[in-house]
C-alpha cells in the first residue's frame, strides 16, 4: 500500500485501486499558516466536518497572550522608548516562561511580562487554553522549525498532536539569464504576450518576487505591450496628501481634526484613506489628549498600506510563499538573484542566538536553512514556472541565487530580442540606442534593423502641449465628485494646467515655513481668545505647544516668537478697543460654508471666513466680514471678471450662503493685517497710535450710512476702518472705498458666476497650458511650482485687458439696477 498527501485528502493506493479519504476528523483543531487557513476554508466549504481552523499568528495570541496599543503606550512612557522598541519587547515575550534567567535581557523580558500581566495589559485567554485539553491538534503545512517543535512540546502535555507537511514536488524548471533588469522585464512581457496568444487567460498569470524597482519598470514597460497588471503597492497612507493634511491639522482633540479633514476626501480613494485614519484614531480612546500618542499614530500611518486598485481582468502580483498555484496557472518569478532570494537572516536580532538557544527557538542557521527548504518545496510544486534573473541593474552586478546549487535547474542565456509584440517598446528602445550612438559612438546590433523599420521616428522632438483628458475618465478618477475652494479656483483661473498638476494629480509638495506656522498660530489664538477661559499667556503657551509637537523651533525662531507674543497681545487689545465703536457684537469664527454646484459632476465649493460680526434686526441680519491677513492685503477687484483675486468677493458669496445667517445686509467686507505691521514715522502720532492705525480694517464699506453706522459708530472719522472719513456735507471723500448694496450684490453674483464657470470647465477636463497675464504681471507663472513641467512658450500666455473699477461695476450695471456713479477709488 502507498500513501501520499493531496491537499486536504489522503490518497491510499492498493495496487490499481485508489481510495481518497478526508485527512481530518470531527473534533480536531487545525493550526496552519494564514494562507493555509484561507485555502483550507475554500476546500472544505462543501464538507460537513466539525473542525476548528486557526492561523498560527491568531493561535499564538489565544494560546500565549494578546495585547493592544495601550500596552505599547505603557511601555513607551514607562521606559522612555520608541514605538518600534516597545513592540520588539512584546513580540519577544511569547516564549518567555515564569522562571529565573541568567541572561540580563531575558530576565528583563520576564519581569516586564509579569508587570504587564499584573496591570492587565496582556490579555491571557485561560478559557481558550482549557478548551484545548484532550483535543486532537493537527499542525498542518507549517514549516519544520524549532518554534513549531516548541509549540508541539507545549501542546503534547495535554493533547494528541499530529504534524502533517506537504511533500516535496517533482517539477523541474529552467532559469533564464538576462543582461539587464530592463531586459528581464521586457523578456517577461514578451513571454506573457505569447501565453495570451495561446489563449491563457490573464487571471491565470502571476508575477512574484518583485521589489519597488521591478514595479516601477513593470508600470513603464507593460503598458507598451498593452498588458494590464495589478501590483502590490508598498506605499503607506502616510505618504498621501490627505495624511499630510491630517498631521498639519493635528491637535489634542482629533474629532476636530477629522471633521476638518473631510473637506479633502473628494475621491473614493481619499474616502477610503479617511476611513483608515478614523480606524487608527479610534484605537486610542484610552488617551484624552491625543498629543500624547502623536508618534504612535504616525507609526500606524506608516504601517497602514493603501488599498490595492484591483483590476480583475489583469495579471496579478502575488506572494510566492503565501499562494497555492494550480496546474493550469503560470507563474513568473523574477529577480532570482543572490541576496534577494532566499532572504538571508543574520544574528542581529534583539534576541541573539545565545539567548534564543536558552529559549529553545530557532537560531540564525536554522532560519536560513528553513528559508532554503521552503523555497525548494514551493518551486517543486509549481507546474508552470518561468524563472528569470539579471546580471546588471542600477549600476550593480548581480549573481544567480546560490540556492540553485541545491535545485540544480538548467540555466539558459537569453540574447535575442523579440520585436513583434510592441511597436511602442521598440520605438523607445530605438530612441535609447540612438542616444547611445550619438553620445558615445556605441552601436547596438539592433540599431540598423529598428532604425530602418521606424524611419518616421520623431527623434529629438518634443511637444509640450497638454494633450487633454477624457471627461468620462476624469469623472471616474474623481469618483464623480470634487471640492473647490477660493485658492484652488484662483489657481485654475491663473493657469488651468497648474491647477491640474497640483489639485487633480495632487503633486504639490507642501513645505511649511516658519512664517506659515506663525500665521497658523495667530489665526488660532485670534479665533479662541474671546471664547477661551484661559489667560493670554496660558492660551499662547498651549497653542505654541501644539505646533511644537510637529515642528522643533530653532533658537532664532524662538527669539522671534517671544517678540511676536507681545505683538499679538497688542493686536488683541486693539481689537477689543474697536468693540467700543460697533453694535455688531455677535460673532462667528472660522465659519465654514458649503455650496453645491449643479452639473454632470458633483462639485462642492467651500470656504472659511475668519470672523463675521453680526446683529439681527427683525428678519434682517447686518454683517461685517473680516479675514485676518498675515501678509499685505490685496484689495484689487479689477481682476475679478477673469476669476483672479476673488478672495473678498467670495467672502461676500459665502456669507450670503451661510445657513446661520438670514437675509444678509453687508455693512462691509475687509481684510485685517495682523502681521507685517511695520510703521512709518509720523511726528503727529505716537508709535502706539501708528501701530493701531495699521490694524484698521482694509476693504469695502456699504455707502448706506444707516447700515455702515451699525458696524462703525465712528465712520465719520473711523476708529475701525482705514481711510474712512466723511466730509462736512455728509459725503464720502474720493479715496474712501464704498459700494452700494446693489454693487455688492453685483460683485457677489460675479463671484458666483465665476465659481460655476470654473466648476464647469474643470468638470469638462479643460486643463490647457494657459498662464494669464495683465500688462507686465504674469498671474499664471508668478510663484508657480510647476514651471519645469509645462515648458510653456510665449504663444501659450493669454494676454488679458486691464480693467478699471468702472469696467467691473459697469458690466451689467443697467440690468442689475447698479448706479454708474460709484464713489470708489483704487
Amino acid at each position: 500500500m502507498e500513501k501520499e498527501s493531496k491537499g486536504i485528502f489522503l490518497v491510499l493506493r492498493y495496487g490499481k485501486i485508489i481510495v481518497v479519504v478526508n485527512m481530518f476528523k470531527d473534533g480536531q483543531i487545525i493550526i496552519t499558516s494564514s494562507v493555509g487557513k484561507t485555502n483550507l476554508l475554500k476546500k472544505l466549504s462543501d464538507q460537513l466536518i466539525n473542525i476548528k481552523i486557526y492561523a498560527i499568528n491568531e493561535f499564538n495570541k489565544l494560546f500565549y497572550f494578546d495585547y493592544n496599543e495601550e500596552t505599547i503606550y505603557y511601555i513607551m512612557k514607562k521606559y522612555n522608548v520608541k514605538y518600534e522598541i516597545a513592540k520588539i519587547y512584546i513580540d519577544n515575550m511569547y516564549y518567555i516562561e515564569d522562571k529565573d534567567y541568567d541572561s540580563e535581557k531575558l530576565a528583563f523580558l520576564c519581569n516586564l511580562k509579569e508587570e504587564l500581566i499584573e496591570k492587565k495589559l496582556l490579555k491571557i485567554n485561560r478559557l481558550f487554553i482549557n478548551t484545548l485539553k484532550n483535543r486532537e491538534i493537527v499542525l498542518y503545512n507549517l514549516p519544520s522549525s524549532l518554534e513549531i517543535d516548541y509549540l508541539n512540546k507545549k501542546l503534547s502535555i495535554n493533547n494528541s498532536v499530529i504534524v502533517i507537511s506537504e511533500d516535496m514536488g517533482d517539477y523541474k524548471h529552467t532559469i533564464y539569464e538576462l543582461k539587464t533588469i530592463e531586459d528581464e522585464v521586457t523578456y517577461v512581457a514578451n513571454q506573457i504576450c505569447t501565453l495570451i496568444k495561446d489563449g491563457i487567460p490573464l487571471s491565470k498569470i502571476y508575477l512574484t518576487n518583485l521589489n519597488e524597482e521591478y514595479r516601477k519598470l513593470i508600470k513603464r514597460i507593460f503598458p507598451s505591450f498593452k498588458i494590464p497588471v495589478t501590483l502590490d503597492g508598498q506605499e503607506s497612507i502616510y505618504t498621501t496628501f490627505i495624511a499630510t493634511k491630517f498631521f498639519e491639522l493635528y491637535q489634542s482633540d482629533l474629532s476636530v481634526t477629522l471633521e476638518a479633514l473631510r473637506e479633502y476626501a473628494t475621491t473614493s480613494e481619499a474616502e477610503d484613506i479617511l476611513s483608515k485614519i478614523v480606524d487608527i484614531v479610534n484605537k486610542y480612546t484610552f488617551v484624552d489628549d491625543k498629543m500624547n500618542v502623536y508618534e504612535m499614530i504616525k507609526y500606524d500611518f506608516k504601517n497602514t498600506k493603501l488599498r490595492k486598485k484591483d483590476n480583475v481582468n489583469s495579471i496579478h502580483e502575488v506572494s510566492l510563499m503565501d499562494t497555492e498555484f494550480l496546474d493550469d496557472e503560470y507563474v513568473f518569478l523574477l529577480s532570482f538573484n543572490q541576496g534577494i532570494i532566499p532572504a538571508i537572516h543574520k544574528d542581529e536580532k534583539y534576541l541573539t542566538d545565545k539567548e534564543r538557544s536558552i529559549l529553545g527557538i530557532s537560531l540564525t542557521v536554522d532560519m536560513n536553512n528553513l528559508e532554503k527548504f521552503k523555497i525548494q518545496k514551493v518551486l517543486s510544486n509549481v507546474k508552470n514556472l518561468i524563472i528569470t534573473y539579471k546580471l546588471q541593474g542600477n549600476g550593480e552586478d548581480f549573481n544567480i541565487s546560490s540556492i540553485n546549487e541545491v535545485l540544480g535547474y538548467e540555466v539558459e542565456k537569453v540574447n535575442e530580442s523579440i520585436l513583434v509584440n510592441s511597436d511602442l517598446n521598440n520605438k523607445i528602445k530605438l530612441a535609447g540606442m540612438l542616444d547611445e550612438y550619438y553620445k558615445y559612438g556605441t552601436k547596438s546590433e539592433l540599431l540598423g534593423t529598428l532604425n530602418k523599420h521606424y524611419s518616421d521616428l520623431d527623434y529629438k522632438t518634443y511637444n509640450h502641449t497638454f494633450k487633454g483628458i477624457d471627461k468620462e475618465d476624469l469623472k471616474v478618477y474623481l469618483d464623480n465628485k470634487l471640492t473647490l475652494s477660493y485658492s484652488s479656483l484662483d489657481k485654475y483661473y491663473r493657469c488651468p494646467f497648474s491647477f491640474y498638476i497640483g489639485n487633480i494629480l495632487k503633486l504639490n509638495i507642501y513645505e511649511e515655513t516658519f512664517y506659515q506656522l506663525v500665521g497658523t498660530l495667530f489665526h488660532s489664538i485670534l479665533e479662541k481668545f474671546n471664547s477661551s477661559n484661559l489667560e493670554y499667556d496660558e492660551l499662547w503657551n498651549r497653542e505654541v505647544a501644539v505646533i511644537e509637537e510637529k515642528h522643533e523651533f530653532t533658537n532664532k525662531e524662538r527669539f522671534f516668537l517671544n517678540k511676536l507674543k507681545d505683538e499679538l497681545k497688542f493686536i488683541i487689545e486693539t481689537i477689543q478697543e474697536q468693540e467700543n465703536f460697533t453694535n455688531l457684537h455677535d460673532e462667528l469664527h472660522e465659519e465654514r460654508v458649503y455650496t453645491s454646484i449643479s452639473g454632470e459632476m458633483r462639485i462642492t465649493f467651500t470656504g472659511i471666513i475668519d470672523k463675521i460680526k453680526y446683529k439681527k434686526y427683525g428678519d434682517e441680519t447686518i454683517v461685517a466680514i473680516i479675514d485676518y491677513k498675515t501678509g499685505n492685503p490685496n484689495l484689487d477687484l479689477t481682476t475679478v471678471p477673469y476669476g483672479i483675486g476673488m478672495q473678498l468677493p467670495i467672502y461676500l458669496y459665502l456669507a450670503k450662503n451661510s445657513k446661520r445667517l438670514e437675509n444678509v445686509k453687508v455693512a462691509g467686507f475687509y481684510l485685517q493685517k495682523v502681521l507685517n505691521n511695520e510703521v512709518t514715522v509720523d511726528k503727529t502720532h505716537s508709535y502706539e497710535q501708528l501701530k493701531k492705525k495699521n490694524l484698521l480694517l482694509q476693504g469695502f464699506s456699504n455707502e448706506d450710512m444707516s447700515i455702515l453706522s451699525e458696524f462703525d459708530h465712528s465712520y465719520m472719522d473711523s476708529n475701525i476702518i482705514k481711510s474712512m472719513k466723511v466730509k462736512n456735507d455728509n459725503s464720502f471723500y474720493s479715496y474712501v472705498k464704498v459700494l452700494s448694496s446693489r454693487q455688492m450684490d453685483l460683485i457677489t453674483n460675479m463671484a458666483e458666476a465665476k465659481i460655476k464657470e470654473g466648476a464647469e470647465l474643470i468638470g469638462n477636463g479643460e486643463f490647457k497650458v494657459s498662464p494669464k497675464k495683465i500688462e507686465k504681471i504674469n498671474y499664471g507663472c508668478n510663484l508657480c511650482k510647476f514651471k519645469d513641467i509645462c515648458f510653456h512658450t510665449n504663444d501659450d500666455v493669454e494676454e488679458l485687458n486691464k480693467l478699471t473699477m468702472d469696467d467691473v461695476l459697469g458690466v451689467g450695471g443697467e440690468s442689475n439696477g447698479v448706479d454708474e456713479g460709484t464713489r470708489t477709488s483704487d
